[in-house]
């Protein structure tokens, strides 16, 4: 332990704690002053013994007006991001929580000073191409998918997806565009053939954020309208909760997230269906099998090795079906990054995900 006195205007806080309790309090401080419109708040430190001293300087006050801005961004975009920031005192959480929801879009966002200016670089993530390939006693299956981000450099998203065997096909896409105007827009749908029965859904979801939380209602089609409400968490824990209404039917899609653990429950109305299977669903189904109204799938990944970017460990999924049996799967998992991902179960069920950056 150690006697640690912080010095800062004419307050002199002092407390016996450890080196690192120590340091994040001048840490913390830091970060109080550079949301309180001082970016260059500094503090010289000295350790001495079982003395710590702390001089902190909170430097000059910062008005966020006309940053230097570095990549390349449209201007609807950087009117975005700035809403509600630009000529007001500099808030580094303000901009990190703007940072994190402009990532949810494609488009990464550091805040850094340089020569007495806060420079905002903007860079994309460009987007994905993806194949699936997975195998076992009911034959090989696979399913290919792109996606594109931070479209025209607006952060508008595209997802399509599309499986198929010698009876059956699915196919989605989905597009977002950001809240440039207030409002954002969601759209999504999806065709399906089984044998010679098709099928298919679709919705247009207008929200708003209040991150990290976002809301909003909209409508769909699925054999008849269907009305929508949206009520969605980024970050973890992570949820999106959708309520279906249609045809005299009340439905819901869940996808949530903590930690090791994801869920998707889906009750659907009218012709509404969604895929089991897949890398991202019930590992031991292919997405080629015919989607459902009416499922939850739980999902448990446990990285037991972790080395750099690799991860390995067993895996459990739980699949509930109404009218059967609850199904289990389990086996081993590896994740490479984001473009590489593999599995085998205890039946003998393998699966192969690679992607590219595009």
């Amino acid at each position: 332990m150690i006697e640690a006195c912080l010095i800062f205007a004419n307050s002199f806080l002092c407390r016996t704690a450890t080196l690192p309790e120590a340091d994040s309090m001048v840490l913390s401080t830091l970060e109080d002053l550079a949301d309180h419109g001082y970016p260059f708040a500094s503090a010289r430190v000295f350790v001495y013994r079982d003395e710590y001293l702390a001089l902190i300087s909170r430097g000059r006050f910062y008005v966020l007006s006309s940053p230097e801005v570095e990549g390349k961004v449209s201007t609807p975009l950087l009117r975005w991001f700035l809403r509600g920031l630009a000529g007001k005192a500099f808030n580094l959480s303000a901009l990190r929580r703007r940072a994190a929801l402009a990532e949810y879009y494609g488009v990464r966002v550091q805040v850094m000073r340089r020569d007495g200016n806060v420079v905002l670089r903007f860079s994309s993530r460009g987007g994905e191409i993806f194949g699936s390939l997975q195998g076992g006693r009911e034959g090989l299956f696979g399913d290919v998918g792109i996606t594109s981000e931070n479209l025209l450099s607006l952060g508008i998203t595209v997802r399509m997806r599309a499986s198929y065997d010698s009876l059956n096909m699915y196919l989605s896409a989905a597009t977002e565009l950001p809240p440039l105007v207030g409002f954002g827009l969601h759209a999504e749908g999806y065709y399906q053939r089984v044998g010679d029965t098709v099928s298919y859904a679709h919705e247009l979801l207008p929200y708003v954020w209040r991150y990290p939380q976002r809301m909003g209602i909209g409508v769909g089609w699925a054999s008849a309208p269907v009305a929508v409400a949206l009520w969605e968490r980024v970050g973890s824990p992570g949820y999106r909760l959708e309520i279906l209404y249609g045809a005299g039917e009340v439905g819901y899609r869940l996808r949530a997230h903590y930690g090791w653990l994801a869920l998707f429950a889906f009750k659907g109305v009218g012709t509404w269906r969604e895929r089991v299977g897949g890398m991202d669903r019930f590992r031991e189904m292919p997405t080629t099998v015919p989607p459902e109204s009416n499922f939850a799938v739980a999902r448990l990944d446990v990285p037991l090795i972790r080395h750099g970017i690799l991860s390995v460990g067993p895996f459990g999924d739980l699949l509930l079906r109404p009218g059967y049996e609850p199904r289990w799967a389990y086996g081993l998992f590896l994740r490479y990054g984001a473009n590489l991902q593999m599995f085998v179960s205890a039946s003998g069920m393998v699966g192969l995900r690679v992607g590219a950056n595009l």
